[in-house]
C-alpha cells in the first residue's frame, strides 16, 4: 500500500490487524460451531466477533490512516517555518507537502550566430531538455509549456515528448503583451514513483522525456534566464558555439561546477529561481 503503511513490514501489520484477524477467526469457529451443534447462541456470537474484526480491519486501515494524516498535517503546518510570517510558512508548506512533479537531467543549451539582417545583434538557438517525474501517490497529468518575450521574437522549432514529435505551425500559442506561451494539445500521464528511484530503472510511464527547440532575436550585449516551474534538480547549461569575438558565461555560486563550455548547479532550484547567462562582444574585437 502506497501511502501511510507503504513501509510496514509484517510484525508491523500484525500489531495492526492481528486483534481484528484473530476476532475475525474466532468469529468464524463459533460460526461453524453454531450450525454444527445447532446452538442459535453461539452462532450469533460468532456472528458478531466476525463482524467486529471485519469492521476493525477496515476501521484501521481507513479511518486510522486518515486521523493520523490530518493530524500529521496540521502539525507539519504549524511547524514549516516555524516562527516566519505566515505567508512564508504557506509557501514553505505547499513545497514540502504539496510537491509532487520533479525535474531531472535538465540540460539548457546555447548556439549563439550572428543576426544577418540586424547589425549589433545575435539569433540564439537553444534546446531545453529535461526528463519529468512524479513522486506523489497517484498519476499526474503533464502538458509541457515554454514561455519567451515577446520583444525576443521567439522561434519555435520542434517539440519532443513522450511517443509525441511535435513541429513547426502545430503548436499551440497564447500571446499576451508581454510574452508568447508554446503548448502542445495533449498531456501525457506520468505515474508514480520513487524519489530516490534511479532513472534508469523507471518504467517508461514513470517518466516523460521532454526537449524543446527554439531561437530568439537578442543584443549582442546582453543576458537570458533560465527560470525554473518546479523542483528542479542539478540542472545544466552549455555553450555549443558562439561568435569568437563574443565572450560567454553563466551565473556561479558555490554548489556549481564550471568545466570547459558547461555549467553544472549540484543543487535543486524551486519554482520562481533562475539561473542567468551574459554574452558580450570581447575586448579582441
Amino acid at each position: 500500500m502506497r501511502g501511510l503503511f507503504k513501509d510496514a513490514n509484517a510484525s508491523v501489520w500484525g500489531k495492526l490487524l492481528g486483534p481484528f484477524l484473530a476476532s475475525f477467526a474466532i468469529g468464524l469457529a463459533g460460526i461453524w460451531l453454531g450450525v454444527t451443534c445447532q446452538n442459535e447462541f453461539v452462532k450469533a456470537l460468532g456472528d458478531a466477533f466476525a463482524i467486529a474484526g471485519i469492521i476493525g480491519v477496515c476501521l484501521e486501515l481507513y479511518v486510522a490512516n486518515r486521523i493520523i494524516e490530518h493530524a500529521s498535517n496540521s502539525v507539519a503546518a504549524k511547524m514549516a517555518g516555524y516562527g516566519l510570517p505566515k505567508a512564508a510558512q504557506d509557501v514553505i508548506y505547499d513545497l514540502v507537502h504539496n510537491t509532487k512533479r520533479v525535474y531531472r537531467d535538465y540540460r539548457r543549451t546555447y548556439r549563439i550566430v550572428r543576426h544577418p539582417e540586424k547589425p549589433g545583434y545575435v539569433i540564439v538557438h537553444g534546446t531545453v531538455s529535461y526528463r519529468v517525474v512524479n513522486n506523489g501517490t497517484g498519476s499526474d497529468n503533464y502538458l509541457p509549456k515554454l514561455a519567451e518575450s515577446e520583444i525576443y521574437n521567439p522561434q519555435f522549432e520542434s517539440l519532443q515528448y513522450g511517443d509525441h514529435v511535435i513541429n513547426g505551425d502545430e503548436i499551440d500559442k497564447e500571446i499576451t503583451k508581454t510574452s508568447i506561451t508554446f503548448a502542445p494539445k495533449a498531456s501525457v500521464t506520468i505515474a508514480p514513483s520513487e524519489a530516490n528511484a534511479p532513472s534508469d530503472l523507471l518504467r517508461k510511464d514513470q517518466q516523460c522525456m521532454v526537449r524543446w527547440s527554439c531561437s530568439i532575436e537578442m543584443p549582442e550585449h546582453y543576458s537570458d534566464v533560465t527560470a525554473y516551474t518546479g523542483v528542479t534538480v542539478h540542472p545544466m547549461i552549455e555553450l555549443v558555439e558562439k561568435p569568437p569575438d563574443l565572450d560567454f558565461f553563466a551565473s556561479e555560486d558555490n554548489d556549481c561546477s564550471h568545466v570547459g563550455s558547461t555549467w553544472t548547479y549540484e543543487r535543486a532550484f524551486v519554482a520562481g529561481q533562475h539561473i542567468r547567462a551574459w554574452w558580450r562582444p570581447n575586448a579582441r574585437k
